[in-house]
C-alpha cells in the first residue's frame, strides 16, 4: 500500500521537461471546486479567499496551492531529485480515475481498494503542505536550544545518552551534533520530502481503521482550502491521529465531505444527507483549519454569510 507502489502508474519520459511548479493540493481535486462555467476548460478558475491579507479573486487551478520545486529542492551541488514528485504523480494518476465517481456518486466506502487508495492519498495531503517545513524548523530549533543548554562533552557535544519523550525512552547519538545543530534550508526541505515517504504508510493505516462516512448535498455547497484535511479532537487540547476521539473532515467535492472518526457504535460506510443547518458548520470547520486561503466555485460572499449566520444564531 506504500507510495512507491504507485510509481508505475505515471509514465515519465526521461527527456521530458520536469515541472518546476509543484502542487501540494492536486489539480484534479481542485478542478471539482471550479466555477461552473469553467469546468470544461484546461485551466479552470476557482475563487480564492485569503485568510489574511489580499483580496478575493478568480485564479486558474494551475496557480493554486503550488510552489516551485517543492518536492525537488536543489542540493548543495545544484542537483535535484525528482523521486517524490514522480511518486506523488503516480498516486494522483490512480486516485484521479475514481475521483469523478467519488465526487458525485455513492461509492462503497467499505471497499478495501477504495479505502487503501484514498487513505494513502489523504495521508499525503496531510504531509505535503509546505507549512510542514516551518513546523520541522521550529521543532528542530527548539530541540537544538534544549540540548545546547545542557552539559557538553570534550568535543562540545551534548553529554546525554538518552532522553524521555511522551513516556518513552530514546537513545541519543551525538556523533553528528555539529551538523545537526547547524541545519541548512536544504536539510529542512530534504527532511520534509523524506517524511512524505517515511510517514505516509503509517498514517494511511491509522485512517484505514477509522469509521468512514460521507455527508452529501444535492447541490454544490462545500468549500475546500489550501489545507483540505481538517484534523480535530473535541476532547483533547493536545492530540494526534491515533488519539481517541480524533476525527477528520475532508471535502471531496462541493457535494461530498468524507468523515473519518472513532464512532464505532454507529454504522460505518454510510451516506448522510446534509442537515437543515446547511453547509455553514462544515465550511466553517474547513475555514478555521485553512492556513492560507479558501477555494470555492460558489459565490464567496454567500459562503461567508452562511458561516457568519452561525454566530448570529448563537447570539440569539
Amino acid at each position: 500500500m506504500g507510495i512507491d507502489n504507485y510509481a508505475n502508474a505515471a509514465q515519465f519520459d526521461k527527456q521530458m521537461s520536469r515541472a518546476k511548479k509543484q502542487h501540494w493540493v492536486p489539480r484534479f481535486y481542485l478542478k471539482e471546486f471550479c466555477i461552473p462555467e469553467e469546468s470544461t476548460t484546461k485551466n479552470p478558475k476557482v475563487w480564492i479567499v485569503p485568510r489574511e491579507e489580499g483580496s478575493t479573486k478568480l485564479v486558474g487551478i494551475n496557480d493554486v496551492a503550488a510552489q516551485r520545486y517543492l518536492y525537488s529542492p536543489e542540493d548543495e551541488v545544484g542537483q535535484r531529485c525528482w523521486h517524490t514528485e514522480d511518486k506523488l504523480a503516480g498516486l494522483e494518476s490512480i486516485v484521479s480515475r475514481i475521483w469523478p465517481q467519488l465526487a458525485s456518486d455513492f461509492v462503497d466506502l467499505s471497499n478495501e481498494s477504495v479505502r487503501k487508495g484514498l487513505s494513502l492519498f489523504v495521508a499525503t495531503l496531510i504531509l505535503r503542505h509546505p507549512r510542514k517545513i516551518h513546523e520541522y524548523k521550529r521543532i528542530q530549533n527548539e530541540f537544538i536550544e534544549y540540548l545546547d543548554s545542557g552539559p557538553k562533552d570534550a568535543q562540545g557535544r551534548p553529554n546525554i545518552k538518552s532522553m524521555e519523550i511522551g513516556g518513552k525512552k530514546f537513545e541519543v547519538d551525538n556523533s553528528d551534533w555539529h551538523e545537526f545543530s547547524n541545519p541548512t534550508d536544504y536539510s529542512f526541505k530534504k527532511f520534509f520530502v523524506e517524511q512524505i515517504h517515511n510517514e505516509a504508510i503509517s498514517i494511511a493505516k491509522i485512517l484505514m481503521k477509522k469509521r468512514w462516512s460521507m455527508v452529501f448535498s444535492e447541490k454544490p455547497s462545500f468549500i475546500t482550502t489550501d489545507n483540505p484535511v481538517s484534523i480535530l479532537n473535541l476532547e483533547k487540547d493536545i492530540y494526534g491521529l491515533s488519539t481517541k476521539g480524533t476525527f477528520l473532515n475532508f471535502p471531496v467535492s462541493p457535494t461530498r465531505i468524507l468523515m473519518m472518526d472513532d464512532l464505532f457504535d454507529e454504522p460505518g460506510s454510510q451516506y448522510y444527507s446534509l442537515s437543515e443547518k446547511g453547509p455553514g458548520p462544515a465550511n466553517l470547520t474547513s475555514w478555521i483549519e485553512a492556513r492560507k486561503f479558501m477555494v470555492t466555485g460558489r459565490d464567496p460572499e454567500q459562503v461567508i454569510n452562511e458561516m457568519l449566520s452561525l454566530d448570529d444564531e448563537k447570539s440569539t
